[in-house]
């Protein structure tokens, strides 16, 4: 009998891949969007997991927007993310599921750091304006 998965995040870069290799190797997973599962709410998990009863858990979703949202937001973007982490862990295991996977990812650099973020922005927009137009 074929597990059953629950991905988070799977609107997202990864998640998306997740499901695209998943369907092209025949396997099921379920992937419920932000609107359906709120990962803020405890007890929207605890219902999603007792109604899923996933055997396998990967949590790919997190809140992004980029270099500049991230500066701009800090505390939100670490604690709205570790919220919903903490929340999934805790309501999978609360609901005795096997497997939990946590794919973590954020926009993280050195305080100190010497760079001007504009011209990194910039640089990184350029190439990919370039790559585009070679395509």
């Amino acid at each position: 009998m074929a597990a059953t998965i629950l991905l988070t995040g799977g609107t997202g870069m990864v998640g998306r891949n997740l499901l695209d290799l998943a369907k092209s190797r025949g396997i099921a997973i379920r992937a419920p969007t932000h609107t359906e599962m709120n990962l803020l709410d405890p007890d929207a998990i605890a219902r999603t997991i007792r109604d899923i009863q996933p055997d396998i858990v990967i949590h790919a979703a997190g809140w992004i927007g980029g270099i500049e949202a991230s500066m701009n937001a800090q505390t939100a973007f670490l604690t709205e993310n570790w919220d919903m982490g903490r929340n999934l862990v805790l309501a999978a295991r609360d609901n005795n599921v096997a497997r939990l996977i946590n794919l973590g990812s954020s926009c993280m650099y050195p305080r100190a750091l010497d760079v001007n973020f504009q011209d990194v922005v910039h640089s990184v927009l350029s190439r990919e304006a370039d790559v585009s137009q070679r395509q």
